[in-house]
């Protein structure tokens, strides 16, 4: 009868222990995606050197499906599963910067107006990383290709590397303003005002809307340009007649 009762006792041991773990786990503080050091985010179960570089190349995380939205192209729903049991997305203040706005509102792009937005033309790289979705890889992008035109030129742009979902939420946090000749067209414009592609330095050439630092070596590699044709004929293997459009608001081409 001893024998029976300890036996029983054992079993049901057993079985308590897989829970008993269960609610260890958790009844532990989770790790926040967005602030946990490189040592502690290795320390989780399932994350290597290659996930740890695609975690800091995403974040700041708006939430946990942004996360498992972009980690998703790397690992399985499983392996995501996983990772939820020991980490967590805790907002940034420049993400929560309303506490009374649902994340779900700022997702569907309703949570700032323009004027809160941030300038893609003129923002830090410390405002552009705190932009859910913003890594190192695509601030680069944004470097190479600014000064923005308008959204439609970022989105042209930037829908080399993202993909259409991830372009409408940036847009929820950027805007474009284009200084100075914002409103201006080819017809408001006298030829003094501008830049001459033929002859312009490097740095006259970057002030122009639509133009950043490849598009100006390529203006560099072809001049002198014979005709407005012939300019867009050679950046036409870069930019797509919109942009092209765009660039004869604030160009000329000189003898």
């Amino acid at each position: 009868m001893k024998r029976i009762f300890l036996l029983t006792s054992l079993l049901f041991i057993g079985f308590l222990m897989p829970l008993a773990s269960v609610f260890a786990q958790d009844s532990q503080e989770l790790l926040d995606l967005n602030s946990a050091s490189d040592e502690a985010l290795l320390a989780v179960p399932g994350i290597g050197e290659k996930i740890l570089d695609e975690i800091h190349e995403y974040r700041p995380f708006a939430s946990m499906e942004h996360f498992r939205a972009e980690l998703g192209k790397y690992l399985d729903e499983e392996s995501l599963d996983q990772l939820a049991q020991y980490v967590t997305v805790i907002p940034s203040d420049a993400i929560a910067s309303d506490e009374s706005m649902p994340c779900d509102d700022m997702a569907d792009g309703e949570a700032m107006d323009d004027q809160e937005k941030l300038d893609l033309n003129s923002a830090s790289d410390e405002e552009l990383l705190a932009v859910p979705g913003i890594g190192e890889k695509i601030l680069d992008e944004i470097h190479e290709y600014r000064p923005f035109s308008s959204m439609d030129h970022f989105k042209t742009e930037l829908g080399k590397y993202l993909d259409e979902a991830d372009i409408e939420a940036l847009e929820a946090y950027l805007t474009v303003n284009v200084p100075c000749m914002e409103d201006m067209t080819a017809d408001d414009m006298g030829a003094a005002d501008k830049v001459d592609v033929n002859s312009a330095s490097e740095e006259e050439l970057l002030t122009i809307p639509g133009v950043g630092p490849k598009i100006a070596d390529e203006i560099m590699e072809y001049r002198p340009f014979s005709s407005m044709d012939h300019f867009k004929t050679e950046l036409g293997k870069y930019l797509d007649e919109a942009d092209l459009e765009a660039l004869e608001a604030y160009i000329i081409i000189g003898q």
